[in-house]
């Protein structure tokens, strides 16, 4: 009984060897997940033989070469895993690929150069839909090519004829997102501007969360909000293009119009340090400047807009006085309100020390108003308020004395 099992528990061993490629009689099955076992084998050859490099040498026939892994060897050049095999072949790129191949529409040049041929003869005919659907097709049959670029234009051509501006829209974004340096860069940005203006005055007439299923000229979706992200497109796949200043003039406008002045005077500060040779300067800095003024929220807020609003007035006076004209009084009003605000947070502030009991530091902060902003209605609140705490302790008193006394000792 026992010399049975012995024999069966031997045979078992033997074939689970021979499976993981240690037992000769039945061969070996390489691991697809790694190459260290070719790697074991070339080391145990060069066993006892010494360093490959130094037996062999650069200058050693092929034929007689001594063991030892030569830096050229096939053998030693590790091949993707099994992992990476299935997932190469499971990869979106490939399984489309595949699909293409099997329904009969892989790439083929000469299909698509018919097809484009037949997407002109269409838009010669004025048959602009039917042109726009062959010239995708066109672009989809030959891709990565001159002529795929040619289709991808033609085909936005083809649908903004025919009024189809969102899908004008799609075929101009991928031209550009594929062919960055397009030799037909500037008609697209001149042609996407268009839609931008169009869907821009367009969604004033539309609620941004009504769905549109009938209107081919306009998006599904917030009219007015693609047409701002057609503003932008523009500027970033095209920032040094004679439409570029226009654009983000047209977008910091909308922005503006919409009552979000944050964004508005982001925009109209990139347009007075990016395009300083802009045609808009001038707008860039009067709308920039209210822009400021309408996102500062008060004195209990960030003075960041304040601050900024009051740098790009001295610089609006400085570039621009000469010529402005019905816009001089609106800008020193702007002024004025800057000024006033700026007076403001320092008085609130004085006042924040005043309800403190800290009248000395109280009393520092309306002299500040004083002496910087005589011209304000702060300036005479502050000299009351310099009368009121005149003979007030400069402090709160010390409640605690012995705790105050402990915190200045330790810190010590």
């Amino acid at each position: 009984m026992d010399a049975r099992r012995l024999t069966l528990n031997l045979a078992c061993f033997s074939t689970m060897l021979a499976i993981v490629g240690c037992a000769a009689p039945l061969g070996k099955l390489p691991d697809p997940f790694a190459s260290k076992a070719k790697a074991a084998e070339t080391a145990k050859a060069a066993e006892g033989s010494g360093t490959s490099i130094t037996q062999a040498g650069y200058d050693a026939p092929s034929d007689g070469a001594k063991p030892g892994v030569s830096i050229a060897d096939p053998a030693a050049e590790e091949k993707p895993s099994l992992w990476r095999r299935t997932q190469d072949t499971l990869s979106t790129k490939n399984l489309k690929k595949q699909f293409k191949t099997m329904t009969g529409k892989a790439p083929d040049e000469g299909v698509a150069k018919t097809l484009y041929t037949e997407g002109h003869e269409l838009f010669k005919a004025q048959k602009y839909e039917e042109a726009g659907e062959k010239f995708a097709e066109a672009a989809e049959r030959w891709p990565d090519s001159l002529l795929e670029e040619d289709a991808l234009f033609m085909q936005g051509e083809a649908y903004f004829f025919a009024d189809s501006y969102h899908d004008s829209r799609i075929a101009f974004d991928t031209l550009v997102k594929k062919y960055e340096n397009s030799r037909h860069l500037d008609r697209v940005t001149a042609r996407q501007f268009a839609i931008g203006r169009f869907w821009d005055a367009k969604g004033q007439e539309h609620s941004m969360l009504a769905p549109n299923f009938f209107d081919k000229t306009r998006p599904w979706f917030d009219t007015h909000g693609n047409g701002i992200k057609v503003y932008e497109n523009i500027r970033l796949s095209d920032p040094t293009g004679p439409l570029a200043d226009d654009a983000l003039m047209a977008q910091s406008t909308a922005y503006f119009l919409d009552n979000r002045f944050e964004d508005a005077a982001y925009h109209y500060e990139l347009i007075r340090k990016d395009y300083a040779s802009s045609e808009h300067q001038k707008q860039a800095h009067l709308l920039g400047l209210q822009a400021y003024l309408n996102s500062y929220q008060g004195p209990q807020y960030d003075p960041t807009p304040l601050n900024k609003a009051e740098k790009l007035a001295d610089q609006t006076i400085k570039n621009f006085g000469h010529t402005l004209s019905d816009d001089r009084p609106r800008l020193y009003q702007a002024q004025e309100t800057v000024r006033a605000q700026i007076a403001e947070r320092e008085y609130d502030l004085a006042e924040y020390y005043r309800r403190l009991d800290y009248n000395r530091a109280a009393r520092a902060h309306y002299a500040n108003v004083m002496r910087d902003y005589p011209d304000t209605k702060f300036a005479e609140l502050a000299k009351q308020r310099m009368v009121e705490t005149e003979n007030l302790p400069p402090e709160p008193p010390d409640h605690f004395p012995w705790l105050t006394k402990w915190l200045s000792r330790t810190q010590q």
